[in-house]
């Protein structure tokens, strides 16, 4: 007898297509797709790179309406303010007209005489004078005060324009009692010849002098100048003389350049240089004889 029954249908789980195999691992590179055409936008999630990184789309506020062109014109703005701020910026750096070298040099004086806090009483204990001058004794010079006279060099160098100076003057920084401790006393006769300024640290006007025999002499740049031309060097041997203080101090030059007067202040690169005057009394005063083969001797304050 015939089977009449109608075939059963599938079920809905019967009728899914089996799924696709796995595809082989290659060595070879996803492709990269091309880049979207003019007006095309690139669709969230589309890959840019191998390993599948997506491309951040850049936010809609910036390409529109007003938000766009507020962009626009701050570009502008910062566009245009750059270049002036750069040049202002290297102009400022351009620095001063010259550069000067200042340090203490004992050598630009014959006078030796020193200050120390320390009263010392055991004249032992004090520096043989023959073998070393006191101020280039580095031991002394680390505790003791170069007293009523101080000797310096200074180096100036013109930069890139040519300089007129026209002028010169100690700055005092601080300003305090002489040091009355113990006073060495190693005084020459005459002032060196070939120191050409000196300045008077208690004076109002401590201005640059001439040096002449005997001691200062007239302003030294009151009718004269020293001009530098690009790259020159001048070398300068000073004195500073002091009794009355103890003196931290500097140099201001005056300088002419392009027309333009500047006044700029300079000192040692380990801060100002000291020297101290002579005071009304002293734990110890001591004077050198001639003879070498004697020692320092007790002395009434003579300075």
């Amino acid at each position: 007898m015939r089977d009449t029954s109608a075939p059963a249908e599938d079920s809905p789980d019967d009728a899914r297509e089996p799924p696709a195999p796995a595809e082989a691992e290659t060595d070879q590179e996803t492709p990269v797709p091309d880049p979207p055409s003019p007006g095309e936008e690139r669709q969230e999630g589309t890959p840019d790179t191998a390993d599948g990184g997506r491309v951040r789309s850049r936010p809609a506020w910036l390409t529109s309406g007003s938000r766009f062109f507020l962009g626009t014109v701050v570009a502008a703005i910062i566009g245009f303010l750059v270049p002036i701020i750069a040049a202002w910026a290297s102009a400022d750096d351009d620095g001063p007209p010259i550069t000067v070298s200042i340090y203490r040099d004992p050598k630009v004086t014959n006078d030796d005489s020193m200050v120390f806090k320390e009263v010392i009483s055991d004249r032992s204990k004090l520096p043989n004078r023959d073998r070393e001058p006191l101020r280039e004794n580095p031991l002394l010079t680390k505790t003791g005060y170069d007293a009523l006279v101080q000797g310096a060099t200074i180096a100036i160098k013109a930069q890139d324009e040519s300089v007129a100076i026209v002028g010169m003057r100690a700055h005092i920084v601080t300003s305090r009692p002489p040091i009355a401790g113990t006073f060495l006393d190693g005084r020459p006769q005459g002032v060196e010849n070939y120191v050409r300024l000196g300045f008077d640290l208690d004076s109002a006007d401590r201005s640059a002098h001439a040096i002449v025999e005997g001691g200062l002499g007239p302003l030294f740049f009151e009718d004269d100048y020293l001009r530098l031309d690009p790259g020159e060097q001048q070398i300068l041997q000073v004195l500073a003389f002091t009794e009355n203080a103890t003196y931290s101090w500097g140099i201001e030059i005056e300088v002419v350049v392009d027309n333009e007067k500047k006044t700029l202040y300079f000192e040692p690169d380990g801060g100002p240089l000291v020297v101290t005057g002579c005071s009304r009394t002293y734990g110890a005063f001591y004077t050198y004889p001639e003879n070498p083969s004697d020692h320092w001797q007790l002395h009434d304050v003579d300075c």
